[in-house]
């Protein structure tokens, strides 16, 4: 009887490590199946997420002093921006040639 106790212990163990395995597999088949399979759609979903506009317009109030005279208040301005990765790099040949001639 000791063979057959030792025999179920060893095939439980066997059983144990074929399952984790297993699962070792099935997580490293997942993982590469979205890192090359699933790449491109999550590149779409990446950049809709950092380049969405949202266009938010806060109402605030204006601001008095306590005179009555207003110190604060909202103004409607355009707004720009720069990405310096995307831009050019402006030649600096005009500046040196006014730089030297003071």
């Amino acid at each position: 009887m000791a063979t057959n106790s030792n025999l179920g212990k060893h095939s439980r163990l066997y059983f144990l490590a074929a399952m984790l395995l297993f699962w070792c597999v099935a997580i490293c088949g997942r993982l590469i199946y979205l890192q090359i399979f699933c790449y491109g759609s999550f590149v779409k979903q990446a950049e809709h997420q950092q380049q969405r506009e949202i266009p938010l317009s806060p109402k605030r109030g204006v601001i008095y002093d306590r005179a009555g005279h207003e110190l604060a208040m909202s103004v409607l301005v355009d707004s720009a921006f720069a990405v310096p990765s995307e831009s050019e790099r402006p030649s600096n040949r005009g500046f040196s040639h006014h730089a030297h001639h003071r």
